[in-house]
């Protein structure tokens, strides 16, 4: 049941929903919501909002002195807590947003669990040890991590909020779907680089992240909505920029108590941009919503698995599609960036390539756009999981929150209402994988081939947590690396790439997070490849 509420999108109109297909009327009192009504929030209507601002202002003075007068907890160290002589926690969270992984590293060397203050506030860091009793203890939640982690709770933050009815339809359906998805993600990435990186056989520079990016949002929207929505520039700026645009707000939003969170929202703009795009993405939605998605056009996505799988379920579309796009994007363009870049810059990199592009073939040849296919491209598979292991999108991960007091295995005691995450550290250490700074593309590889099942990708293990661990783990894993894939093998079959500025570092370290550098640009030129896998 899709409930879907119209009043915010302009006068005064009857409440709405629709239930199924059919669009119908129903009593304010017994409708759920869509968040873009949160854009009416109660201050617009303060005749100064000076006044807000100083109320505000002066609730945030008297929660920062009772935190400080308050008594610490140190039955848990901290490793980067206040210094003598400073007031608060601001010097802390910004040592920490400066060398994050040096900050967590040096913990380890300390103590096996410590907390941290990190850029979001202090929170508890276990070593990877932990790691499988973590994931599978009834008292550690995922989805109420994340809807705290994230304000779900929060004007504009709503897409965070757990929803159940999406985690199904990626399971029963997306997931399922993935070999009559292939030669979709195949005709849509050729259209999309010959229009964007050309047909010239001369050298020539693109930004590597706006590229990137803008392939790899175009691929899932339309996937997840169909083409004519996903093709739209306005809906792809819409999906794009809510996920950097909330990057920004999170952090602006926990410089605040977390008490005057829901009202600082109201006088943040970073945070007035997010229910910003959730009314547009609304408002373009609607339509299509209104009219049922089957009237314009015959081919299933995303919206329609999610309004079969939902059945009397009340969900919402809108907020569904934003944190499918938000996870599908940021994520999936990362690692390619990252592994193209480390293609590029491997002391052999034109042998890489060329193995590469000789299993491609060899492959497509033999399997097609088949998900056997997938299976096969070995060597492509060890690429992508030996970039993320080196260089994954986080340090530690695996975030919980404890509902219940729970004990650990070596006695340690973790009290209800704390947060915690494990470390993603066991990818660098060299008693698991052999000179571990060292990007060895060739590395998994002889793992599989000596009957190592973990070396696959898309298998996540204590030692290698880039797509989580448990039943929390990445739910769309084996759609992303399907994805990821197809994209990269049409860019290295078309196309001989290169990084042209050598002194550029390829990873940016914020925080808890490994960034690729924004200003990489990648030299690309048309292969004369004359094959004929591509149908």
């Amino acid at each position: 049941m899709i409930i879907f509420n119209i009043s915010a999108l302009g006068p005064p109109k009857p409440m709405l929903q629709f239930v199924g297909r059919e669009l119908v009327e129903t009593s304010r009192a017994t409708m759920l919501r869509l968040p873009i009504d949160s854009a009416m929030h109660p201050f617009s209507t303060l005749p100064n909002h000076e006044l807000g601002l100083y109320i505000m202002w002066m609730m945030s003075a008297v929660f920062v002195i009772f935190k400080l007068l308050a008594p610490a907890k140190c039955d848990i160290p901290t490793v980067n807590g206040r210094r003598r002589f400073e007031i608060g926690q601001y010097q802390a969270r910004r040592r920490f947003s400066v060398d994050g992984r040096g900050i967590i590293l040096n913990g380890l060397q300390m103590a096996r669990v410590f907390r941290v203050v990190s850029q979001k506030g202090p929170k508890i860091i276990l070593g990877p040890e932990y790691a499988n009793e973590v994931k599978s203890h009834p008292a550690c939640n995922a989805d109420v991590f994340i809807a705290k982690e994230f304000h779900a709770h929060v004007s504009g933050f709503e897409v965070l909020r757990p929803q159940q009815v999406m985690k199904d339809a990626i399971r029963l359906r997306l997931t399922r779907s993935i070999g009559a998805l292939m030669k979709p993600i195949s005709a849509e990435t050729a259209l999309i680089l010959e229009s964007q990186w050309g047909n010239s056989n001369c050298w020539h520079e693109l930004d590597l992240n706006f590229t990137i990016a803008s392939l790899v949002s175009r691929v899932s929207a339309v996937m997840f909505v169909g083409e004519e929505l996903g093709r739209d520039q306005k809906w792809l700026s819409i999906v794009t920029n809510y996920s950097s645009d909330m990057f920004v707000a999170d952090l602006d939003l926990c410089k605040w108590p977390e008490a005057l969170r829901p009202i600082a929202t109201y006088f943040l703009p970073s945070c007035g941009k997010l229910r910003r795009h959730i009314r547009e993405a609304a408002l373009m939605l609607y339509p299509i919503l209104s009219e049922g998605y089957s009237a314009h056009q015959n081919k299933q996505n995303f919206l329609d698995w999610l309004e079969e799988i939902a059945g009397d379920r009340k969900y919402n579309p809108v907020l569904a599609q934003l944190s499918l796009a938000a996870a599908a994007i940021d994520t999936t363009s990362d690692l390619i960036i990252k592994t193209l870049t480390d293609i590029c810059r491997f002391r052999d990199s034109q042998k890489l390539q060329e193995d590469l592009r000789e299993e491609m073939v060899r492959v497509l040849r033999a399997d097609g756009w088949e998900k056997s296919a997938m299976y096969n491209l070995k060597l492509l598979d060890s690429v992508l999981k030996e970039t993320q292991r080196v260089k994954p999108v986080v340090v530690f991960g695996m975030g919980r929150y404890v509902t219940e007091q729970i004990t650990l295995h070596d006695g340690t005691v973790i009290s209800k209402g704390e947060t915690i995450n494990v470390v993603n550290t066991r990818i660098w250490d060299p008693a698991v994988y052999p000179n571990p700074l060292e990007w060895d593309p060739y590395r998994f590889v002889r793992r599989r081939d000596s009957g190592d099942h973990a070396a696959h990708l898309v298998s996540p293990t204590p030692d290698h947590m880039g797509f989580g661990l448990g039943k929390h783990s990445c739910p769309g894993r084996f759609f992303a690396a399907t994805k990821i894939k197809i994209i990269l093998c049409h860019i290295l079959l078309k196309y001989d790439v290169k990084i042209p500025d050598e002194e550029i570092s390829t990873v940016i370290s914020s925080g808890n997070f490994l960034f690729p550098d924004s200003t990489l640009r990648i030299s690309v030129r048309r292969r004369q490849d004359n094959l004929t896998i591509w149908d």
